[in-house]
Formats: structure tokens, sequence, C-alpha cells
């Protein structure tokens, strides 16, 4: 089974109230305050560097930074459909530079590169 990857910084502009990930937030640190006060999504775990929420109606999972990040403050947005092979899409928003936001970007596609070939 192929699966195909496509990954987006996305910019959002200040005026609005925006939503990402099903989260409404204009920041990368609003968007992580207000996840805590959602209901629709559950804290999965995390580690020293990220905390992982759970969206189990539309299986979203969302990765915040912790300050020991190199590209905190950042949250991450994963989605994966089957649309016939399995699709995942990885949506970052953040505020570091852009080097450590580069490097998140790519952290989050080699490890869903990694997931590709386990489901293979």
């Amino acid at each position: 089974m192929a699966a195909a990857f496509v990954a987006a910084t996305v910019l959002f502009p200040a005026a609005a109230q925006a939503n990402f990930c099903g989260v409404a937030g204009n920041s990368a640190q609003e968007i992580a305050a207000n996840v805590l006060k959602t209901k629709d999504f559950t804290k999965i775990g995390g580690n020293a560097r990220f905390v992982g929420y759970w969206h189990k109606k539309t299986y979203q999972m969302l990765a915040v930074t912790k300050p020991g990040n190199k590209a905190h403050p950042a949250v991450a947005c994963r989605r994966v459909i089957r649309r016939g092979d399995w699709q995942a899409w990885t949506t970052i928003k953040c505020q570091a530079g852009g080097r450590a936001c580069s490097a998140l970007l790519d952290e989050f596609k080699v490890l869903d590169a990694q997931r590709n070939r386990a489901v293979q």
C-alpha cells in the first residue's frame, strides 16, 4: 500500500480569529492554550519536546512544542485519511526562526516516511 505525504506551512492574518486543526487561535501559543479548553482533543502523551493531542472524530493529531524544543513556539497538525492509498498531511504554525521551523517540518516528514514504510 503506497502512501503520499504533503506538507505545508500556514500563516494566519492577525486580524481574524483563525482556526488551526480545529482549534481557534492566531498564534502557536494561543492554539496551545486553546487546545486545553476544547473537549474535542484528548492529551495522548508527550516527551521533553512535544505534547500530543488527539481528535477522535476527525483523526487529527495536534503536536505542541515545549520550551526546550528549538522550534518553540510551534504547533503541528497531522491528518491521515484514506482515499485509495493512505495520505498524510502535516501543517505547521511555527514562530521560531526559519531554520528551526524548517527542521521541525523535516522531522515530521521523516516520521511520516517511517510510518508509511511500516504500513507497507
